[in-house]
């Protein structure tokens, strides 16, 4: 344990304080102090908080931000920091969006309060779905990036939105968390960048977590729409998979060329969702009949027996996000002892 936190001892933390701030740059960029006093077990302010605080700060690793009314937030930003421990290029030392600072303080505290082994490195992410899971590497979520100087230059960036993920077996746990519930649009945005990868997967826990409160109904029929099957395939499932027939049969009449490249981009990275059965002979009714046949089969196609198990957790603090431009002051999840969960599968 010292071996990773030798860098930051270095700079002159304590054990216990270079274990929050490495936790802290690793899977958040944020914090507040009640977060902290949580993990080192402190239940008011205090002088070790105000310790930390003041190292922070003086060293310039940290910038101050106003969160709400008198509470200020703590955004770790230091290049230097974030190289000392390997992670130069996090994006967690990134400026971020109101939304995206509460939802990374969302995210730390089902962290402090279900302590699991979360996958600290992207590489580690993409190597362990590749070489244990054998995902295909088109299913992975990814953002390809073009040169603007090189149009022939292209990058490809795997998860380029990071979500607390642990393994534990052959179980792969998603952490979600989603201010705003009755729209749960942050869930339809997880799905949509992860749900090729969802289907690849033995099996998978989504961890839905929303302010105290509120219910998970949106989010819940989404689950049961794009993941259960909920008594056929989903209408989004099936327009997908009409497209990427589209292209494959555009490739294998070596049309695909006269294709735009977002669209071929598209099709990479959802086209191994659709192979195997029933998915090949549902290309070959689609290559004779088209949409109609497909939408026929989708709709007589049974449920597939779940492998994801959908868990809500609903926690108790006051989360507020404030901006310049616009100020947010929904009140969303954290978690605390005595909290309880509501769990169901």
């Amino acid at each position: 344990m010292h071996d990773l936190h030798a860098p930051l001892l270095m700079y002159g933390y304590p054990l216990r304080e270079a274990q929050w701030v490495r936790l802290v740059m690793i899977h958040a960029g944020v914090f507040l102090r009640r977060q902290y006093r949580h993990f080192i077990g402190q239940r008011t302010r205090g002088g070790d908080d105000q310790r930390l605080i003041t190292r922070l700060l003086g060293q310039q690793h940290a910038v101050t931000l106003q969160y709400h009314q008198r509470e200020r937030l703590y955004h770790v930003r230091s290049r230097a920091l974030y190289a000392a421990i390997g992670h130069a290029h996090a994006r967690h030392r990134r400026a971020l969006p109101p939304l995206t600072m509460a939802h990374r303080l969302i995210a730390l505290d089902l962290l402090l309060t279900e302590p699991r082994p979360y996958i600290e490195r992207t590489q580690d992410l993409v190597q362990v779905f590749l070489d244990r899971f054998a995902v295909p590497r088109v299913a992975l979520p990814q953002q390809t990036y073009v040169s603007s100087t090189a149009p022939d230059r292209r990058t490809i960036q795997y998860f380029p939105a990071r979500y607390l993920t642990a393994i534990e077996g052959e179980v792969v746990s998603f952490v979600v968390p989603d201010l705003r519930p009755r729209t749960a649009l942050a869930f339809d945005h997880f799905l949509a960048a992860y749900g090729a990868l969802i289907r690849a997967l033995p099996s998978v826990e989504l961890v839905y977590v929303t302010p105290r409160g509120e219910t998970p109904t949106r989010a819940r029929q989404r689950y049961q729409q794009v993941l259960e099957g909920g008594g056929g395939t989903d209408r989004g499932e099936v327009e997908l998979m009409d497209h990427c027939f589209t292209v494959r049969r555009a490739i294998e009449q070596r049309t695909d060329a006269l294709l735009a490249p977002a669209i071929v981009q598209q099709y990479r990275q959802h086209d191994a969702t659709f192979r195997g059965e029933p998915y090949a002979s549902w290309y070959r009714a689609w290559v004779t009949g088209g949409r109609p046949a497909l939408i026929e089969l989708a709709l007589q196609h049974p449920s597939r027996p779940s492998r994801v198990r959908f868990r809500h957790v609903a926690t108790s603090w006051a989360y507020y996000c404030q901006g310049r431009a616009t100020q947010f002051a929904h009140r969303c999840p954290s978690t605390r002892p005595g909290g309880d969960p509501d769990v169901s599968a």
